[in-house]
């Protein structure tokens, strides 16, 4: 009788302590999941916020600028590459 309850006793151990782990795994796929979701928010957020300053008078000229600097860096660029395949 003794080693039943042994038995018995374990295996409620055993399964309490796999209810556990569902239990933990639940719980860390929820968090998971509203981090996901605060985090797609906190992006579009950033997004809007990016948009608009771009939009400012100020943010467009800066933006010119940098559009414009990149494209005398990239003619340069060309620029250097055929003079030297030509030498």
């Amino acid at each position: 009788m003794i080693l039943d309850r042994k038995k018995v006793s374990t295996n409620l151990l055993l399964e309490a302590q796999a209810n556990g782990q569902v239990v933990n795994t639940t719980v860390l796929t929820a968090a998971k999941e509203a981090e996901k979701i605060a985090t797609d928010n906190l992006t579009n957020a950033q997004l809007k916020l990016n948009m608009a300053m771009t939009a400012n008078p100020i943010g467009l000229i800066v933006t010119a600028i940098g559009l414009l600097v990149g494209a005398i860096a990239g003619a340069v660029a060309i620029y250097d590459a055929l003079t030297m395949s030509t030498k």
